[in-house]
């Protein structure tokens, strides 16, 4: 378990102590993270509504089911449309 000055740029830096002398994972780093994929999942939170939530799983665990939503290009017509 390396310390901060002994990190190479392509290693995790999630700290595995909370005291002096500070030590990090030091795993290889995720695409795009300062973390490994193990701590970028414990620390980068997708935040959603309860509802929203809710949706996404029913949509994710029922193949028949539609979206919640329908597309935004579905849900907004011109107005020449709808008068006809």
């Amino acid at each position: 378990m390396p310390l901060l000055k002994d990190l190479r740029h392509d290693q995790c830096r999630y700290p595995l102590t909370q005291e002096a002398p500070y030590v990090f994972c030091g795993r290889q780093k995720a695409g795009g993270s300062s973390y490994c994929p193990r701590h970028h999942a414990l620390c980068i939170t997708k935040r959603v509504r309860p509802i929203e939530f809710l949706a996404e799983w029913i949509n994710q665990t029922d193949p028949m089911s539609k979206p919640a939503r329908p597309p935004a290009e579905e849900r907004v017509r011109p107005l020449d449309e709808v008068l006809t």
